[in-house]
């Protein structure tokens, strides 16, 4: 496993909603369980599971997130895990 992948293990560990999707043995990300998953999710679970899939992916287009959309809908734990984030972003 990579430094980056560990961090971004590390970073996905409280958020319980999501751990499902990803497989730290492995290092993989299951996309057809999550995009499942994700029409089931409220707004800020919407938003965190679409920035985590962004991270994972180093892309945003798969899974849209717009950070101005997200901060008007999650709570303060996820406001600053992005905020940690974008200051010293990291792509597994």
């Amino acid at each position: 496993m990579t430094k980056e992948q560990q961090q971004f293990f590390n970073m996905l560990m409280p958020f319980h909603r999501f751990r499902n999707h990803w497989n730290q043995l492995d290092t993989s990300f299951d996309i057809n369980s999550f995009e499942k998953d994700l029409k089931l999710m409220s707004s800020g679970e919407q938003h965190m599971a679409k920035f985590f899939a962004s991270v994972w992916l180093g892309e945003s287009e798969s899974f849209p997130f717009d950070v101005l959309d997200a901060l008007k809908a999650i709570d303060t734990k996820s406001r600053n895990l992005i905020i940690k984030w974008i200051k010293e972003p990291f792509f597994p």
